[in-house]
């Protein structure tokens, strides 16, 4: 019932994840990021807990894919669930169950991965990798940058046909991750949620000046 986006530009020491669906207050139960670990969404039947779980494996070290292994052994109807995880570095990692609601799928590139159920098609999931895809950043990049470059691509994702249900809210954030050498401990740079809305992404991109 929800797609979403996580990007990465790891020379940047930043990280974006942004999601949109057609329920109230998506930012809510959905993304989660932490500042030098990663990020992750669970949606379809979202398990909220999940988030939790896999950020807490990876910041013990913990692969995406056995960080999300972890997790979802956890839960008592994985295949209802989709999960979707970014490291720091780039890496990814992506659940997506058998009995998630139709178009269901994911993409991913390098230092990216596109997620979504409840689709009006798998154009839905192109639409949004290829926008998103970090190869297409600017080598300089500030993290409000990275936050219009992910909701441009959320746009792509909705002119393409989004959740085929509709929408109503909308989340973006975005983590800076520490640089040790010169004593920056990280950060949230933005997070920002519209949470009841009939076109939540442009009421995220009049808050990002976009």
């Amino acid at each position: 019932m929800t797609y979403s986006l996580l990007v990465a530009s790891p020379d940047r020491r930043l990280l974006a994840v942004a999601t949109a669906t057609c329920t109230p207050a998506v930012g809510q139960s959905v993304p989660a990021a932490l500042p030098g670990i990663g990020g992750v969404v669970s949606q379809a039947h979202t398990n909220a807990a999940l988030r939790g779980l896999v950020l807490e494996h990876l910041t013990a070290g913990a692969t995406p894919e056995d960080a999300l292994r972890a997790a979802l052994a956890t839960d008592d109807d994985p295949e209802l669930r989709q999960v979707g995880v970014l490291a720091a570095d780039g890496r990814t990692a992506a659940h997506v169950g058998d009995r998630t609601t139709d178009y269901s799928g994911m993409r991913s590139v390098d230092g990216a991965l596109a997620i979504g159920n409840y689709l009006a098609g798998e154009g839905v999931l192109d639409a949004l990798i290829q926008t998103g895809d970090p190869a297409r950043l600017p080598s300089s990049l500030t993290g409000e940058q990275l936050a219009g470059a992910a909701l441009t691509a959320m746009r792509a994702a909705q002119a393409a046909g989004g959740d085929r249900r509709g929408q109503q809210s909308a989340a973006i954030t975005v983590v800076e991750h520490p640089d040790a050498a010169a004593g920056d401990a990280g950060r949230v740079v933005l997070s920002l949620a519209v949470d009841d809305d009939p076109q939540p992404l442009e009421q995220l991109a009049r808050l990002l000046g976009h």
